[in-house]
């Protein structure tokens, strides 16, 4: 599943490995415990939402462009929901 967010148009066309990829190759390189992997990945997803929830705060304070508040506010909601994705889907 992939997280919707922000494109930049610097990044078009460029072939970045997928999340399972990117831990395939962790994994593959590394003596430590892969065990709760999940965990960590869902704990990444929740902060970075709150994160990004901050700034959607600070744009309906008036404090930051509505746009850019709106946007980070859809990628939250899109990081949250692959959290619970996440979570969903573990089997450990």
């Amino acid at each position: 599943m992939y997280i919707k967010t922000m494109r930049s148009p610097s990044l078009e066309g460029v072939n970045l490995p997928t999340p399972e990829e990117v831990i395939d190759h962790y994994a593959l390189r590394t003596n430590r415990d892969m065990t709760h992997l999940v965990w960590f990945r869902v704990l990444a997803a929740y902060r970075l939402g709150i994160i990004l929830e901050g700034t959607n705060a600070r744009a309906g304070a008036g404090l930051a462009p509505r746009e850019t508040g709106t946007l980070l506010h859809e990628t939250a909601v899109s990081l949250i929901e692959h959290a619970s994705t996440l979570i969903s889907q573990d089997n450990s």
